[in-house]
């Protein structure tokens, strides 16, 4: 069952169906007469009512019986021999006889004719005798066979049944027409098939005319049909697209063999250094190197892969050999034209900034381009090995990324690190500063505590205490831990470490401040201060001094282990 048709609905098309599945889906329902319907060989789309396998079962019953009315279930018998053109005329009468004698009423008699000799008929005219007067009732006789209509009850044939009124009225003619009329209706034969030769002669001309035109007819036939044949545009459409595609792919082919990357802001080592990993052979082992523009603010990647690419680049930090304190992760993506690749924009993913420096280098190169794809469809259908596109490249290595030449790199690096050093010191070295002030402090704070002590006679002179504290020792250590508490703050967030080292400064400043208050009251609380009292105060009061100071030497000498790798 062949599948041919397709159905167009909504915006998209059905199919193939055959013609059986077609008609099902008409009868169902599912889809009417109106549905556009095509198959190879058609044209356009049409209506599904347009095709004469859809039409609907009335006509085509109709036509079937106008070309076969009755089917025949009975061999036909043989039909007689048609009588020569000569009898024709002869013919015409018998059946008019006969459609006469059916609705008719008998003829008259006909005279009966002179005796005279029939003169031999000549060429030249003559006049034809004129037949008797037929009843008042003429019967036309006409060039055209009479049609007799039959019923079709009994499902017998037409033909049959016209076969069988002829063979009748043929037989009842030759026996009722008269031998006188019958030579007469002779004679007129005789000189009408004359006539009818010497037609046929002057006529012969006239088919051969007629069949000029036929072949004519012919010919104009086979020009006309050359001049509508439809174009196959699908045909034209595929050899024009393809050598489109043709021209298009050798025009990229050839502007990217052509196309170039500038350089111009990079020096011109750099530039030397590029031409030189470009132009090595590849062998197998992929070469690269990454470069650093002479403004910092681009990167560029040299290698000897020299078909175009899209690359991937991902760079860690080495340790210690960057312009930068902290560990830096970063990645690119360009694309590599004749073994070059630039990368205005690097994504930082560890670090706060892309600091030149020595770096650990991964890359990814994937083949890209027309010549690429070209050779990937050759050799899939091929399988050639000259055909084969080229694979993904990986590389691993390291690069140092700096504008300038090594030896500027490790100048640069020394005084950056010198610089940091001095920065990272600070701090610390304030740190130092800081115990060695608040032991001091303490020391001097139980001198004055001891002197005041030993000349008052009541507790609650110790006032001139406070005085000379408020006066002279005071504001240097309010200052103090006003200042380690501000820094503390301040590295809270960015150095926990060395913000935990502000903090042990500022417990060590509050501790010292706490030893002068607590001398000032729990002096005032002895009302009067003899040498028992006066000694166990001093005692309790050095004791903590001592302890300050002990501790802050303690700090100290931490810090300054910590100072010391700093090589300053």
């Amino acid at each position: 069952m062949e599948k041919s048709w397709f159905i167009f609905q909504s915006d998209h098309h059905l199919g193939p169906f055959s013609t059986e599945e077609v008609l099902e889906m008409l009868e169902s329902g599912r889809i009417d007469d109106e549905v556009p319907l095509w198959k190879e060989g058609v044209e356009n789309w049409c209506p599904l009512k347009e095709f004469e396998e859809f039409r609907p079962v009335e006509v085509v019953q109709e036509e079937e019986i106008f070309e076969d009315p009755i089917e025949i279930t009975e061999e036909l018998p043989e039909l007689p021999e048609f009588p020569p053109l000569e009898d024709v005329f002869l013919e015409l009468a018998e059946e008019a006889s006969e459609e006469a004698s059916e609705e008719l009423p008998d003829l008259p008699e006909l005279p009966d004719l002179p005796e005279e000799e029939v003169p031999a008929v000549e060429n030249e005219d003559f006049d034809i005798p004129d037949l008797p007067d037929l009843p008042s009732t003429p019967v036309e006789i006409i060039d055209e066979e009479p049609t007799i209509e039959l019923p079709l009850d009994d499902e017998e044939d037409e033909e049959e049944v016209e076969e069988e009124v002829f063979e009748e009225v043929f037989e009842e003619d030759i026996q009722e027409v008269p031998a006188t009329e019958v030579v007469q209706e002779a004679d007129v034969l005789e000189f009408n098939k004359k006539e009818e030769t010497e037609k046929a002669v002057e006529e012969e001309p006239v088919l051969d005319v007629s069949d000029q035109e036929v072949s004519e007819d012919v010919w104009s036939e086979i020009e006309t049909d050359k001049k509508t044949r439809k174009v196959n545009y699908k045909l034209v459409s595929a050899v024009a697209s393809c050598f489109l595609i043709l021209v298009i792919s050798a025009y990229l082919i050839y502007e990217s063999a052509q196309s170039h990357v500038n350089l111009d802001d990079f020096s011109s080592i750099t530039i030397e250094k590029v031409e030189e990993i470009r132009s090595s052979s590849f062998t197998g082992d992929v070469r690269a190197e990454v470069f650093m523009s002479k403004n910092s603010k681009e990167l560029m990647l040299a290698t000897n892969i020299s078909h175009k690419s899209k690359v991937y680049l991902t760079l860690t930090s080495v340790s210690n050999k960057t312009i930068s304190k902290n560990k830096i992760v970063a990645t690119a993506m360009g694309i590599a034209v004749n073994g070059v690749a630039r990368f205005p924009e690097v994504k930082i993913v560890k670090g706060d900034r892309f600091a030149s420096g020595e770096y650990y280098v991964q890359m990814l190169a994937i083949p890209i381009g027309v010549e690429h794809r070209a050779y990937s469809y050759l050799y899939s259908k091929f399988e050639l090995s000259f055909l084969k596109p080229k694979q993904q490249l990986r590389f691993r290595g390291k690069s140092l990324i700096y504008p300038g030449t090594k030896e500027d790199f490790e100048t640069s690096i020394a005084n950056y690190r010198k610089k940091t050093n001095e920065a990272e010191a600070k701090p610390l070295k304030f740190i130092i500063e800081g115990y060695r002030t608040f032991s001091s402090l303490s020391t001097k704070i139980y001198k004055t505590y001891e002197d005041v002590l030993t000349s008052i006679r009541r507790g609650k002179e110790i006032e001139s205490f406070e005085i000379l504290y408020s006066k002279n020792l005071g504001p240097v250590l309010q200052g103090l831990i006003l200042e380690t508490h501000k820094k503390y703050k301040e590295y809270d967030i960015s150095d926990p470490i060395l913000s935990k080292k502000f903090e042990d400064l500022l417990e060590q400043g509050k501790r010292v401040g706490e030893m002068a208050s607590d001398m000032v009251t729990m002096t005032k609380k002895v009302k009067r201060l003899r040498k028992k009292n006066r000694n166990r105060l001093m005692k309790l009061f050095v004791k903590r001094s001592l302890f300050l100071h002990e501790t802050s030497k303690t700090k100290m000498g931490e810090i300054q282990k910590s100072l010391d790798n700093y090589k300053l």
